[in-house]
């Protein structure tokens, strides 16, 4: 990774915190998990929509990174069910991020809608990740 103790004192606040990536790639979910850790960012993995509802449902997650075209199920039927459990709960929001490697507006506008707070694309680079995940912690 470029540069990363340029970053380290930028995103120092993000230490300890705990984020949900939803992928089934597993050289992306390797990837991130990496770029993450580096910055103490506990990183929690789910291939599927049930897995991430099960670690959702059992653990203090402060942010979610999804990939929209996971196989069965898809980020925006995970999006959708985690805002209908926090609405039932009447629990706060999980900050989400949506990860896609086809980037287009439509795809994009379809993410916030679904309730995602933000949209960014593969290959992921190490700024643009933790960007979103800072502009989600503050």
């Amino acid at each position: 990774m470029k540069n990363t103790q340029v970053y380290a004192d930028q995103y120092q606040f993000l230490n300890g915190f705990k984020v949900l990536l939803v992928d089934n790639s597993a050289d992306c979910v390797e990837y991130a998990k990496t770029v993450l850790q580096e910055f103490g960012i506990s990183v929690k993995v789910a291939s599927s929509v049930r897995e991430a509802l099960d670690i959702i449902a059992n653990e203090k997650i402060d942010c979610l990174i999804s990939e929209i075209a996971i196989s069965i199920e898809d980020g925006y039927s995970l999006i959708h069910k985690i805002r209908m459990w926090e609405k039932y709960q009447n629990l706060q929001p999980i900050p989400a991020i949506a990860l896609t490697a086809y980037c287009t507006k439509k795809g994009c506008f379809s993410a916030l809608n679904a309730g995602y707070q933000v949209y960014t694309t593969k290959p992921i680079y190490p700024s643009d990740l933790l960007n979103c995940i800072a502009y989600l912690a503050r």
